[in-house]
């Protein structure tokens, strides 16, 4: 069972790039000086300030509420993460630990993906707002260093709207948790047709994930 500190932690997350609220996920995790905001960079404007719109559990009695914040380290590294630098907590610091890295993880173990597809959730208390982010469980098939940093590879389906949530997994032989990166989106691939019609694109049942430590690396933050 995926314990509280990582549910409280992970938002919808819309920014204004998007078409529609709810576009996409994000993650709150803290760094030794700040609390950051962390999501897929595909999902922002791009720009170092942006209006971003946030949903949570337990956070403004579940409804979406703004803020205006800016980036973290080097905007323009070719890394799809982007990080934000939260001027106060949203949740206590010594609150709900969780803490990030590769490191503990293990080929083959189970990993979970977190996330708002299609802006669905898991609705525990329709008039307080306690809608909790789907999850997926997959399996860690591999990993890769790319130019784009070091790449997760997770047998598993992200729809849309996973993209920008955590990627996370307990580390083997104790309770603790870990988010091991951000989920990229998933692999696509051609759709066998009969009829010789054009293929259309259906998933392929991989997903990458960006992992944390590669991605404070890409953006000058280590």
């Amino acid at each position: 069972m995926i314990p509280s500190q990582v549910y409280v932690r992970v938002l919808q997350f819309s920014g204004e790039e998007a078409v529609t609220a709810g576009q996409g996920a994000a993650v709150l995790l803290q760094f030794p000086d700040v609390q950051r905001l962390v999501t897929a960079r595909h999902l922002t404007n791009g720009e170092h300030d942006e209006y971003v719109n946030l949903r949570a559990p337990f956070i403004s009695d579940g409804k979406w509420f703004q803020l205006f914040l800016s980036r973290a380290g080097n905007i323009r590294a070719d890394v799809d993460v982007a990080l934000y630098d939260l001027p106060r907590p949203i949740i206590p610091p010594e609150s709900y630990p969780l803490t990030y890295g590769f490191d503990d993880a293990v080929y083959t173990q189970d990993v979970f993906l977190l996330g708002h597809p299609y802006g669905l959730s898991l609705q525990l208390d329709p008039i307080q707002g306690l809608d909790l982010p789907l999850t997926k469980r997959g399996i860690l098939a591999g990993s890769k260093d790319t130019d784009q940093g070091h790449l997760v590879f997770v047998d598993s389906i992200a729809n849309p709207g996973f993209s920008g949530g955590p990627a996370v997994f307990k580390i083997a032989g104790t309770e603790q948790w870990k988010c091991m990166g951000i989920i990229k989106g998933q692999y696509m691939q051609d759709a066998p047709t009969s009829d010789g019609t054009p293929a259309s694109k259906m998933p392929a049942g991989i997903t990458a994930v960006t992992t944390i430590d590669s991605t404070l690396a890409k953006l000058g933050l280590i």
